[in-house]
């Protein structure tokens, strides 16, 4: 499920990743609506890859009764759910982190988002909240 997981996030979500990593965010700038159909699309198709894989590491147990397979089944997908959520939380705080900066956003007190080197008091400004 690991490699699934790995091979997903290197030829589908990289991609992806990349190109909305290194948009030029300044001026209020947003990536067109091919960006979000294509990130749906992102989705989808890993949403399918891992159902098909999570069935069939569950069919190839060769569990006794059904139950048992699909518990299994449901165990594996969580998983692969959770590292997809926490893989979008890491690459949606970087875009949001982008976007501010490239507006200009400013903390209560008027420092500049782009002046603020740790990653706690970063989180904690106003803009990222």
């Amino acid at each position: 499920i690991l490699l699934a997981c790995a091979f997903w996030a290197v030829v589908f979500y990289a991609p992806y990743a990349y190109y909305v990593l290194t948009f030029n965010y300044d001026n209020g700038r947003q990536p067109g609506p091919i960006v979000g159909l294509s990130f749906s699309m992102i989705v989808v198709v890993g949403n399918q890859i891992m159902y098909e894989v999570c069935a069939r590491i569950s069919d190839a147990v060769g569990f006794r009764f059904k139950d048992h397979r699909e518990a299994c089944y449901m165990i594996l997908y969580t998983i692969a759910c959770c590292f997809n959520v926490a893989l979008d939380f890491v690459t949606t705080y970087h875009t949001a982190e982008a976007v501010m900066q490239g507006l200009g956003f400013r903390t209560y007190f008027g420092q500049s988002l782009k002046d603020i080197e740790s990653f706690t008091t970063k989180f904690e400004t106003y803009g990222m909240q």
